[in-house]
């Protein structure tokens, strides 16, 4: 019967294999533990450097709102009040023309000629197919040189002109489209209110961007309306304060317009012809969300969206006096004074060290966790292979000790100072050796 013989020979698989065993055993050991320990330290400091941030970003957005409120709305109301007293010493100047008594006189004498001729039983279509060519009878000179004169002595007023009660023309400096104003809205208004604020056209003449202010003309002394005067505003001056408005903010900018969204001054684009009051130019709903939450505001504010910071202020909210957008109606603007966000944190250079320092701070944490992990598998895997080539060689000197000795050969055990198990197993093997040759020794004794 024979024994089943059993292999000797080394066994295959991933264990046998002692520098592999010693090295993973080392990673496992030294890395997994300074991965695990490396990773909850980084969740621990990113969560308190995120909360750190978080802090910054809402002090930061604190900042930045304090300055829209504290800047660009006083900017935005600086504006308001500047274009605000424009309006009211043109408005005043307009008065003082058709306060003149040699203007109510001629818009007195006018009517009673207008009467005397049939003007007033005739149609609008009639009168206006008279007066094609001439706007005017022309029968007060004195008024047309009054006006010329005040609209060469203005630095504002392009041109002016003034009816009786009944709208007809009087006297003028530039021949109007018709003679019969009446029927026009600005007429109506001043007639009934006192004074009127017109739509801005351009003026085609002047080559200017204008509006139309119009004043009731009364009897100095009853006070009974006899007429209404026109002068046409260039609003140039409207957008010059928009220019220096804009250019006392870094990279600032500002824009006027109606509640409707009619652009009246736009510095961004330097007032291109092409977008005031173009009604396909609409910044309530083109622009950003700050200049929208401007135009739904009532009274003067400030917003700030992910780019800009945004002042804004009414015309006539001033409360000292009567304001012009209270004495003309229908005048309610809105000024828009904005900065982008960029610049203005520019401007606060310690809000910028500390954005700096913390994306500084989370580059750092990620590069030495992540180094220490690196160094420590790199020290696992040297301090493994080192170990495993000492074993590796005291072992190889127990088996070609044990080879020799199978052999009958005689052997000297080799120094072996570490491991403890290893010296003792090749302590064992030469005592091993050595025991065939004493029992022969008292076999043949």
């Amino acid at each position: 019967m024979k024994t089943p013989q059993h292999s000797l020979g080394p066994r295959r698989g991933p264990s046998n294999n002692m520098r592999a065993q010693l090295v993973s055993h080392g990673v496992r050991s030294v890395v997994l533990p300074v991965a695990i320990l490396g990773g909850v330290a980084l969740l621990v400091l990113t969560s308190l450097l995120s909360d750190i941030e978080a802090e910054f970003t809402r002090t930061r957005a604190e900042l930045l709102g304090d300055m829209a409120q504290s800047k660009l709305t006083a900017r935005a109301r600086d504006a308001a009040l500047q274009i605000d007293a424009f309006l009211d010493e043109r408005m005043a100047e307009a008065t003082a023309w058709a306060s003149n008594p040699a203007v109510a006189a001629a818009a007195r004498a006018a009517h009673d000629r207008h009467v005397a001729e049939g003007f007033t039983k005739a149609s609008s279509q009639a009168l206006e197919g008279r007066f094609r060519i001439e706007k005017s009878l022309g029968a007060w000179p004195a008024a047309d040189a009054y006006l010329r004169r005040q609209i060469a002595s203005s630095a504002f007023f392009a041109q002016s002109s003034f009816t009786d009660r009944n709208g007809f023309n009087v006297a003028l400096t530039d021949p109007p489209s018709d003679f019969v104003q009446s029927d026009e809205d600005w007429w109506q208004t001043a007639w009934k209110r006192g004074v009127s604020a017109g739509d801005i056209a351009y003026d085609d003449s002047s080559g200017l961007w204008a509006m139309d202010l119009s004043v009731r003309i009364d009897e100095p002394v009853s006070r009974t309306p006899v007429g209404v005067m026109r002068a046409v505003l260039s609003i140039e001056p409207i957008q010059r304060v928009a220019d220096r408005i804009a250019q006392a903010i870094p990279a600032g900018r500002v824009l006027i317009a109606d509640r409707s969204g009619a652009l009246i001054a736009e510095t961004s684009s330097d007032h291109a012809r092409e977008r005031i009051v173009n009604p396909g130019i609409d910044p309530i709903q083109q622009s950003e969300p700050s200049v929208r939450a401007a135009f739904g505001a009532e009274s003067a504010g400030f917003s700030v969206d992910r780019h800009w910071l945004t002042g804004y202020a009414h015309i006539g909210e001033r409360a000292a006096e009567i304001s012009a957008s209270d004495r003309f109606e229908g005048l309610d603007w809105l000024v828009v004074v904005q900065q982008p966000v960029a610049t203005a944190q520019a401007a606060l250079p310690m809000l910028s060290a500390v954005e700096n320092a913390l994306r500084d701070w989370q580059r750092i944490l990620v590069f030495a966790i992540s180094g220490a992990v690196l160094l420590a598998g790199a020290a696992a895997i040297g301090l493994g292979l080192g170990a495993a080539r000492r074993y590796a060689s005291r072992i190889q000197a127990v088996c070609d000790l044990a080879n020799h000795a199978a052999r009958g050969a005689d052997v000297t055990p080799a120094i072996i100072y570490h491991p403890v198990e290893i010296a003792e197993l090749n302590d064992a093997v030469s005592r091993l050796s050595k025991a065939p040759r004493s029992a022969r020794r008292e076999h043949l004794g």
